[in-house]
C-alpha cells in the first residue's frame, strides 16, 4: 500500500515538472518573440497592412504574437477558418473573387472622408491580407492596392493616431452586431495597450514617414502623377 501511494506521488511530482518543463520552455520562447518585436525598426508595407487588419486578426487568431506583425504565423485550422470566414461575410474563395470583392465595395469608399469610409478601407485591407493568409494570392500581386487603402486612411481628416484611427474604426463599423461590436472594441483596447501591440511598436509617425516615402517615391518616378492618383 505505501509503495501504491509513493508511486503515486513520484508520477505526480513527475508531471509537475514535465509541466514547468513546458511552461518555462513556453516563456523562453514568448521571451524570444517579445526581444524579435522590439528589434524591429521602421515597418514593411506588410507589417502595416497587417497592422491595419489587426482589430479583425487579433480576434479570430489565437496563435503566437508574431502573428500580428507577419504573415506565415497561422495554424492551419485558422488558416481554414479565415477561409470560412472570408466566403461567408464576402464570397472570396480564389484569387478571382478576391477582386471582385474588392471592386464590390469600391464605389463605397470614393470620395467620401469619414469614418465609414475608414472602416470600409480598413476591411479591404483585411480581406487582401486573409486571402494572403490562406494563399488565394501573393501580397505583392496586391501592395499597389494596398498602399492606396492605406494612404485614404493615413490621410482621412479623421485619423492621426491610432488611437483616432480606433475610434474612427468603431465610429464607422457596419456589419457586426452588439456582440460583435464589444468584441472589437475589446480587441482595440488591448491594441491600444498591449507593449508588444503592432499599434505600439510602430509609431503613428513610423506609419506616416512609410506612407509619404512611398507618395514621394512614386511622383519622383512619374513627376506629372498626382498624389491623387
Amino acid at each position: 500500500m505505501f509503495k501504491f501511494f509513493k508511486e503515486i506521488k513520484e508520477a505526480i511530482q513527475e508531471g509537475i515538472a514535465e509541466a514547468n518543463e513546458e511552461l518555462a520552455e513556453e516563456k523562453k520562447q514568448e521571451e524570444e518573440q517579445e526581444k524579435q518585436i522590439l528589434s524591429l525598426g521602421n515597418p514593411s508595407v506588410e507589417n502595416i497592412a497587417i497592422a491595419f487588419s489587426c482589430p479583425f486578426r487579433d480576434v479570430l487568431t489565437k496563435g503566437t504574437v508574431l502573428r500580428l506583425f507577419n504573415f506565415g504565423m497561422l495554424s492551419e485550422d485558422e488558416k481554414e477558418s479565415f477561409k470560412s470566414i472570408l466566403y461567408r461575410d464576402f464570397k472570396i474563395k480564389d484569387a478571382y473573387s478576391v477582386k471582385e470583392a474588392l471592386d464590390s465595395i469600391s464605389e463605397s469608399v470614393d470620395g467620401e472622408n469619414d469614418v465609414h469610409a475608414v472602416f470600409l478601407l480598413a476591411i479591404k485591407i483585411y480581406m487582401i491580407t486573409s486571402s494572403v493568409e490562406v494563399g488565394f494570392i501573393s501580397f505583392a500581386d496586391y501592395e499597389k492596392c494596398c498602399k492606396e487603402y492605406i494612404r485614404g486612411i493615413v490621410c482621412n481628416d479623421n485619423v492621426y493616431s491610432w488611437e483616432s484611427f480606433g475610434k474612427a474604426f468603431m465610429d464607422g463599423e457596419c456589419i457586426n452586431n452588439i456582440l460583435g461590436r464589444q468584441v472589437l472594441k475589446s480587441s482595440i483596447r488591448r491594441l491600444l495597450t498591449d507593449k508588444i501591440s503592432p499599434w505600439i511598436i510602430f509609431s503613428w509617425e513610423q506609419i506616416q514617414e512609410e506612407v509619404f516615402f512611398c507618395l514621394n517615391s512614386v511622383n519622383a518616378r512619374n513627376p506629372i502623377a498626382s498624389t491623387n492618383d
